[in-house]
């Protein structure tokens, strides 16, 4: 039935939507920011009623940050990231993440604590001499602010998000004839021939005068403004500095006693390893004969009998049966309720009595108890650390940012007195572009600011411009406004768009007069001697044939079969700005039965795949066009 709601929801609309980001299973570190040392933490947006904190999304910024600069390698440069635009993309994917994940949830979909496990033991981040090693995986996890707990919880997460797309490819079918008309298309082939028309054909032959390059000045003024632009001092303010801040004080008291309240609110996760013999019920077997069965059974292990031995011979679990009835260690969540309830009510090396499932009438053995312990204080000493002082730094961002801008209201004539007072550093960014800013600048709300009447006009400071984790006061230190540039500066410049203009003019006369001739029946060889080309001929033209222009196959592939011993023909812009003309004069149907099955396997998958991804694409379209977003 979730499958079936899923499809339902994937193809009630046809928008596409560009997911894959979030539905690959995360190699080593995810989304699913979660930060148990941090007390206060306001919601940024709410999805479905469902709050995303603040702090996930700034936590998960800084490691998307963090990835970015290491893929940069050791010059890597922070000031080329703009945050705010990092910001608000790992935002917008936080908000796709949730509406998966409820719709998910929705569906009855999870991941067992067993999967989520194994998954971690396996990554090889986490492995020493092929080893899970659990101090090298919580060091790594604590780098990325992640406990245990929620680093587990992104793994989870991650997971129902990858069931979910093939979930819904696995319940696409593609039957025989589609394979087979794909296979026949995809692998047809077409004669086909070109002309190519440039504009540089064409420009030799172009003059344009001094009166018409005068004329399209005057007439155009305004395309030949200077760039309005300043020059700027701003101040920067952030909770990553204050970090740093000597008023920032946290003492060896206060990281153990939050690491106290850390431990108490930690839930422990348990792990028992278990062994079964199953005696099935069904059309041959009646339950009241399987207890008979399954309580003889127990009668011989008591008497001496090994459980090993007898769930081999007896058993009709085939997974487990061979490996003497053992099931590994599992979680809760991962058995079915009674016979986790039975399991989780044993001590170990204690034997059930027969407990009753939907698989059968089972004998349960408990084995081992695995706890998955708190880290000890020294592991978690860093992270708590900085959680800590980002806690602190943000009451002080709070504090200082309302002085800040008092005194840079009171005294809005320069930023000394702010930057002396609160010990900031007066930064510049000299000739600015309005719409052409770099770094910070490229933020809107700051483009906003500078080219605002109050700095430019009343040479004010700046309001305050709160962006991410950081808030700026700015000031203009010069205006460059914008103006009409001389004609002798302009003059080659106009030269050059007119007759760039009136070659691109004489291709689409040629190129129409050329499609004319065609159609009319004239011969392609006196039509190219016309202009002093050359067609350009293909036989059997595939449709990713590597030499030939992408928009020439294209539009070859879409043309009309021609009858024999005619064409058809059409036109096309390249990518280089010329114009071909195309002729079509033959096409080949593919030959599905010369194909390999190795070669039908692929393209049934691919449609299985590209069918599957378009649904899912859908799918997020329509939760996200149907959520409640409050921001």
């Amino acid at each position: 039935m979730a499958m079936m709601e899923m499809r339902d929801r994937a193809q009630g609309r046809g928008g596409k939507f560009i997911v894959g980001a979030i539905i690959i299973v995360m190699a080593l570190f995810g989304f699913g920011a979660f930060t148990s040392f941090i007390d206060s933490d306001p919601a940024m947006v709410e999805i479905n009623g469902e709050a995303l904190s603040r702090n996930d999304v700034l936590l998960e910024t800084q490691r998307r940050k963090n990835r970015i600069l290491s893929q940069m390698g050791e010059a890597a440069d922070p000031s080329l990231i703009n945050d705010a635009l990092l910001q608000s993309t790992v935002l917008e994917q936080l908000i796709d993440r949730a509406l998966i994940l409820q719709f998910g949830e929705h569906s009855g979909l999870a991941a067992s604590s067993q999967r989520v496990d194994d998954l971690i033991r396996d990554i090889p981040a986490f492995q020493v001499e092929g080893k899970f090693d659990k101090e090298l995986y919580r060091g790594l996890i604590s780098n990325e602010g992640h406990t245990p707990v929620s680093f587990s919880r992104s793994v989870r997460e991650s997971l129902v998000l990858g069931d979910l797309q093939s979930g819904l490819t696995n319940t696409h079918m593609v039957v025989g004839w589609e394979t087979r008309r794909i296979s026949d298309l995809l692998s047809q082939t077409r004669d086909i021939a070109y002309l190519t028309f440039s504009p540089e054909l064409f420009s030799e032959e172009i003059e344009i005068g001094e009166e018409a390059i005068r004329e399209h000045y005057e007439l155009n003024g305004r395309a030949f403004l200077s760039d309005e632009a300043a020059d700027i001092s701003y101040v920067e303010l952030s909770i990553s500095n204050l970090m740093k801040d000597e008023e920032i004080k946290v003492s060896e008291e206060d990281m153990h006693s939050q690491y106290e309240k850390d431990l108490a609110a930690y839930e422990s996760s348990e792990r028992r390893r278990a062994s079964h013999i199953l005696v099935q019920i069904g059309d041959k077997r009646s339950k009241e004969e399987a207890l008979a069965i399954a309580s003889d059974t127990l009668t011989r292990i008591e008497s001496g009998e090994v459980f090993e031995e007898l769930a081999k011979s007896l058993s009709e679990d085939p997974g487990s049966a061979t490996k003497g009835g053992d099931l590994g260690f599992v979680s809760k969540g991962a058995l079915v309720p009674a016979f986790e309830t039975a399991l989780w009510s044993m001590k170990v090396g204690e034997l059930s009595d027969p407990v009753t499932s939907e698989f059968g009438v089972h004998i349960i053995k408990l084995i081992d108890i695995q706890l998955d312990e708190y880290p000890g204080f020294d592991t978690q000493k860093t992270a708590i650390e900085e959680g800590l002082r980002r806690t602190q730094a943000e009451e002080l961002f709070e504090e200082r940012k309302l002085r800040i801008e008092d005194l840079a209201f009171l005294e809005p004539d320069s930023l000394a007195a702010v930057a002396e007072q609160f010990g900031l550093e007066i930064l510049k960014k000299t000739g600015l572009k309005r719409g052409l800013g770099g770094g910070i600048f490229v933020d809107q709300a700051l483009q906003s600011a500078v080219f605002s009447d109050e700095v430019i006009e009343d040479s004010f400071n700046s309001k305050t411009i709160e962006i991410g984790d950081s808030a700026y006061w700015l000031r203009a230190d010069k205006y460059y406004p914008a103006e009409q540039k001389a004609l002798e500066k302009v003059s080659e410049e106009i030269r050059l768009s007119l007759v760039s203009e009136a070659a691109d003019d004489k291709v689409q006369e040629a190129v129409g007069e050329s499609l004319e001739l065609l159609v009319s029946g004239q011969g392609s060889t006196s039509i190219a001697a016309k202009y002093g080309l050359e067609w350009k001929q293909i036989s059997k033209v595939k449709r990713n044939q590597a030499d030939v222009p992408r928009a020439v196959t294209t539009l070859a592939f879409n043309l009309v079969r021609p009858e024999a011993g005619a064409r058809s023909s059409g036109k096309v812009v390249l990518d280089s700005g010329a114009v071909a003309v195309v002729t079509l004069t033959s096409v080949v149907d593919g030959d599905f039965s010369a194909l390999t099955e190795s070669d039908r396997t692929n393209i049934r998958d691919q449609l299985l795949r590209t069918s599957g991804q378009d649904d899912f694409q859908a799918l997020h379209s329509s939760l996200k066009a149907s959520a409640t977003i409050e921001r």
